[in-house]
């Protein structure tokens, strides 16, 4: 690809202009139910320009979650995306708490670090380095990133323009950079890795998760508590991204030689460290669903996975 960041300039600068001539209506609110998901994807970008030409695609993988925020008159239209699946959902609960508590998040400057630092575990921070980024958009506007990602940032940029369905959003991307003269094919693969909805006194939870030997997929509920609404989802968002965690964590735990060889947990320590620190984190996990279950009242259907 040609220079990441004269395209996002060329991207920024013109955007109305190229393509978004209209706005979203926006009408949900906390009163009507609060439906998203958390998606696993891969795009590629494939160059067009150049017949024949030696440039590489950009590869770009995420887990992505969208959040309609509404206080008062004002709608943010929130996108979070982040390496891993835990990190993902951990940093869209502190955001929806801190929208609750502090107000709309267009309107302010937010303390996104600190929201972030939160969000993952010492055990990731520590192990994790590489893989810990997150990217934070407001109206398609990146207002807060780890990592610069300028195709992701069109994307985003795109996917506002097509906010009711994000499948057109790729489509839109293609049209974007054509207008821009720098064309590209654009190719995508995703899965659902959970779905969130809450009817105001109820928050249900699907989880799918893909790997291993073996897929999990399971889901639950909770009600009730002395947490309101928005408290309530918050919490599932975390305590789903500690179940996704606690699989993962239970792949590397079973077959510690393969994780390792893969690097799979970073490489800042000797083997027998990573791994103790991997039981430890599992061990924190436990907790926290316990803590979660004594909360509220909670149903898993089928069954509650057996993880520890």
């Amino acid at each position: 690809m040609q220079n990441q960041e004269e395209t996002l300039a060329a991207v920024q600068k013109p955007w109305h202009a190229v393509f978004c001539k209209h706005k979203p209506v926006l009408v949900l609110s906390y009163m009507n139910d609060f439906v998203t998901s958390l998606v696993r994807e891969k795009i590629v970008f494939l160059p067009q320009d150049a017949e024949g030409g030696d440039e590489e695609p950009t590869v770009i993988r995420s887990n992505r979650i969208y959040l309609r925020l509404v206080k008062g008159d004002v709608t943010d239209n929130v996108v979070i995306r982040a390496q891993n699946m835990g990190d993902t959902l951990r940093m869209a609960a502190r955001v929806v708490e801190d929208h609750m508590w502090k107000g709309a998040l267009s309107t302010r400057k937010p303390p996104w670090r600190s929201m972030w630092q939160q969000a993952v575990s010492l055990y990731g921070a520590h192990f994790n380095t590489e893989n810990n980024w997150v990217a934070v958009y407001i109206d398609g506007k990146n207002v807060y990133e780890t990592t610069k990602s300028p195709f992701t940032d069109v994307v985003e940029r795109c996917a506002l323009a097509t906010l009711y369905n994000y499948d057109e959003t790729l489509k839109t991307v293609e049209t974007v950079m054509d207008k821009l003269e720098k064309p590209v094919q654009v190719k995508h693969s995703a899965n659902i890795a959970a779905i969130f909805r809450d009817s105001g006194e109820i928050t249900r939870t699907s989880l799918m998760h893909r790997g291993g030997t073996r897929h999990h997929t399971f889901h639950f509920t909770a009600e009730g508590g002395e947490a309101g609404r928005i408290e309530r989802i918050a919490d599932c968002f975390a305590i789903a991204g500690a179940f996704l965690e606690a699989i993962e964590l239970n792949i590397l735990l079973a077959n510690p030689e393969t994780a390792l060889a893969s690097d799979a947990i970073g490489a800042h320590s000797g083997r027998a460290e990573k791994l103790e620190a991997a039981r430890q984190r599992h061990i924190q996990i436990k907790h926290a669903v316990n803590s979660f279950e004594n909360r509220f009242t909670v149903n898993y259907r089928p069954d509650k996975p057996n993880l520890w």
